[in-house]
């Protein structure tokens, strides 16, 4: 059935009005966002009324911040919780521009031929006796780029302070197999006389000779500052066979610099006994 449709505007000059692609106009009727005025039962042509404009230009002023079509759809007739959203979608998009910053810098240093691609550094460490450690950690196997570390040090960390913690900054025991499957068990010193609730398991670290590097900088950055460790003990002729672990010595809530951050690596000389 047709009806009179000449106070209503098709897809293409609704479109044309409000800068905004009649494919998309498409997709955010499919997805319940924008929903025409009247959709032509004959021929499936979309129709829009006028005062429908300023939604559409809301919807993609607000795609142009990058947010999402689902928040979109939450915000859209509430002032209050707009700005609410808004003001996270700003936070977020400060996190990323630090990001491309950082990425530009490296660029620059790149193209200067400051810096090489995968730059070769020996690192300063040192060969020295470790105490027993004790952890309330959590065992979560994990893929290297997925590690929780995060949160575990914080759903281990309201027991511990409870109950059994002594003092010590929190820990990821981090061995790798060759699948690139992280055994990892993360939590936070202990003195290891009661027992934590499950998941918290206690596990020791025993005492003996391991590598102890210091690195300061980006958590980002751990990944090569292990690859030049062991570069740098590869050169020296020196072989560890322990699992390796970080301690987490500065929070990211105390220290706003990233780069700042400090993170004792340890590397046990010997593997742990059976």
């Amino acid at each position: 059935m047709r009806v009179r449709n000449d106070e209503l505007l098709s897809i293409g000059r609704f479109a044309q009005l409000t800068g905004l692609t009649a494919k998309a106009l498409r997709h955010y009727d499919e997805v319940g966002l924008l929903r025409p005025a009247y959709v032509d039962d004959f021929t499936g042509y979309r129709w829009y009324a006028l005062d429908q404009a300023r939604d559409a230009v809301a919807i993609r002023r607000l795609r142009s911040f990058e947010l999402p079509l689902d928040e979109i759809a939450e915000v859209l007739g509430d002032d209050e919780l707009l700005h609410e959203r808004l003001a996270v979608q700003r936070a977020r998009l400060e996190g990323h521009a630090v990001v491309t910053e950082r990425m530009i810098d490296e660029l620059d240093r790149l193209l200067r031929g400051e810096e090489e691609l995968v730059p070769a550094r020996r690192l300063d460490y040192r060969v020295q006796d470790v105490p027993e450690l004790v952890l309330a950690a959590i065992h979560r196997p994990a893929r290297l780029g997925e590690l929780p570390i995060p949160e575990l040090i914080g759903r281990t960390a309201s027991w511990a302070f409870a109950n059994d913690r002594v003092p010590g900054a929190p820990v990821a025991v981090c061995p790798c197999d060759d699948d690139g499957m992280v055994d990892l068990r993360v939590g936070w010193p202990v003195r290891g006389t009661v027992e934590p609730p499950v998941p918290i398991e206690l596990v020791v670290c025993p005492a003996g000779r391991a590598v102890v590097h210091t690195y300061v900088g980006d958590f980002t950055g751990l990944c090569d500052a292990w690859r030049h460790l062991w570069e740098s003990l590869e050169a020296d002729g020196i072989r560890p066979r322990g699992e390796p672990r970080e301690h987490y010595e500065t929070s990211p809530e105390e220290v706003d610099d990233p780069s700042e951050h400090v993170t004792r690596l340890v590397w046990p000389l010997e593997p742990k006994e059976e």
